[in-house]
């Protein structure tokens, strides 16, 4: 058997209320890899994760995954905060 990983990049999560695009991008990209069969083990999400690295862009972000039901694993870019992240 064949295992697979998802790999989903740059979803640049931004708490700016002019735009929501951003979020709704990475739902929608989310509600894709469920639709695959198989599904795959795993999804991976690259960074930019958020545009500021802001602790309100994280809290984004940890809204959009909440419900995923895979497993996944997130890793920052250079508009990131690590340390925002797991604050």
């Amino acid at each position: 058997m064949t295992l697979s990983v998802a790999h989903l990049s740059d979803p640049h999560i931004t708490t700016d209320p002019s735009t929501q695009a951003p979020a709704a991008g990475l739902r929608a990209a989310l509600h894709r890899v469920l639709a695959l069969d198989p599904p795959p083990a795993c999804v991976v999400v690259t960074g930019d994760l958020t545009e500021h690295g802001e602790p309100e862009e994280y809290a984004a972000v940890g809204e959009a995954l909440r419900a995923f039901p895979l497993p996944l694993h997130l890793v920052t870019g250079n508009h990131d905060a690590p340390e925002a992240l797991v604050g």
